[in-house]
């Protein structure tokens, strides 16, 4: 018999938490910049995307951190980069109507053309506050095409704490090649907070309270959830929340659970995947670990950032099974990437000769169609075919090229043989 009286869904699918009663985990993460807040120190908040970085932002704005912070700081508000300001001024006029907003007095003119007089003056009513003023700068990445002079004003202010900046961030700030110094617009002066999964802890927590609250009790499928979201935070509420309708209709079925979600989730996959958070050794081990083929020198570091995010466990799995699905079906065995000239099988980058790597890319490029001798030769070798002694060469070399890539050079599933024409290029991934 269905559930009656119970509240609607309250958990969170597809976008950030906006109220104190809904939000959970990062805790941690919280009292960090809190304390940072109070000593004056602006900082960067890193993660991947997906991972509860604007969650994070606006719990600073709860009024339990706001009776925290009274008498420290005297305004603290957010402004989403990718929020319609693609130039200096429209930043600055963002800034002045927060500056507005929390201290009307200041009566700043909005409609001042240049940037940087608009700076000044906001500055001035910062400077002649008492308290703090807290700027939470959400997708801070969105500003790296800005001029230099912008980014200079931004390191002034930090170094300033006028305002505190907390920028929250999907790229390194070294990867952005800002104008200022052709990396990050704040040098190594800022402390870098990395935002990764949630702690056995905070998701015990999370399950505790969300149960007592709903009176669904979901930690009876504390393993299944765990098993198919790890701890990432979205991954989570995007489980439980399916996992609540389906307990509220007492029609708990876990084969289909994992199917919508499976399906749900692949944007969320393929964002993250995509995300410049993530390292391209970073990359390597996950596919190396779908493949079962792990770096001859162990994961190294790279597999410590991939468990401080919840994408590994500690004996160096897929933390999410849904996550690890997306993968085996979506990723190829082999990618290459031209502009360093790699080639990267299962995970592992293979070692070809120049000729070798410039036939397998050729190949590659032109995956699904059918490569003739005369093509090859043309565009590998720029050579034209004059009898069989030019298809001999290509013959030997694709062969040599199969020993390297293929499962089984001897049954090849890349490199195919057309009879009578040349050769086809196919890639599959673990799944396909």
């Amino acid at each position: 018999m269905p559930f009656r009286n119970h509240p609607s869904n309250p958990y969170r699918r597809g976008g950030p938490i906006r109220r104190p009663e809904d939000y959970f985990g990062h805790t941690r993460a919280r009292r960090e910049l809190v304390s940072l807040i109070q000593n004056g120190r602006s900082s960067i908040v890193l993660a991947p995307p997906r991972m509860g970085t604007t969650s994070l932002l606006n719990s600073l704005m709860f009024p339990d951190v706001e009776d925290e912070l009274r008498g420290v700081v005297t305004a603290i508000d957010s402004i989403d980069c990718t929020d319609r300001i693609r130039e200096p001024l429209d930043f600055m006029r963002r800034l002045g109507r927060i500056v507005n907003l929390h201290a009307p007095d200041a009566r700043l003119d909005l409609a001042q053309t240049n940037p940087w007089l608009l700076a000044d003056a906001i500055l001035d009513v910062i400077a002649d506050s008492t308290g703090y003023w807290v700027l939470l700068l959400d997708n801070f990445e969105a500003l790296a095409t800005f001029p230099a002079d912008f980014f200079d004003h931004l390191r002034a202010c930090t170094n300033r704490s006028r305002p505190i900046l907390i920028a929250a961030t999907h790229v390194y700030l070294e990867d952005m090649r800002l104008p200022t110094n052709g990396g990050s617009p704040f040098g190594n002066n800022l402390q870098v907070l990395t935002l990764g999964d949630w702690t056995d802890e905070e998701f015990d927590q999370f399950l505790r309270t969300t149960s007592q609250a709903t009176q669904v009790d979901l930690r009876v499928y504390d393993r299944d959830i765990r098993r198919l979201a790890g701890r990432v935070p979205s991954f989570v509420q995007h489980v439980t929340s399916k996992l609540y309708d389906m307990a509220v209709d007492s029609r708990v079925d876990l084969a289909e659970l994992e199917a919508e979600t499976a399906m749900d989730l692949r944007d969320t996959f393929e964002q993250i995947w995509n995300s410049r958070t993530l390292r391209q050794g970073e990359r390597d081990v996950l596919v190396g670990v779908v493949y079962n083929n792990p770096p001859p020198n162990g994961p190294g570091p790279y597999a410590k950032t991939l468990m401080r995010y919840g994408y590994l466990t500690e004996d160096k799995q897929i933390a999410s099974s849904l996550f690890g699905g997306y993968l085996c079906r979506s990723i190829p065995r082999i990618l290459m990437d031209g502009s360093a000239r790699r080639a990267m099988v299962a995970g592992r980058a293979v070692s070809l000769p120049r000729k070798d790597y410039d036939l397998l890319s050729f190949l590659y490029t032109n995956a699904g169609h059918v490569c003739t001798t005369e093509d090859i030769l043309e565009h590998v070798w720029n050579l034209k075919i004059q009898g069989p002694s030019e298809a001999t060469m290509v013959y030997q070399r694709i062969r040599a090229l199969r020993k390297e890539i293929e499962e089984d050079h001897k049954r090849p599933r890349h490199i195919l043989n057309v009879p009578g024409v040349g050769y086809r290029f196919e890639n599959y991934s673990q799944g396909g």
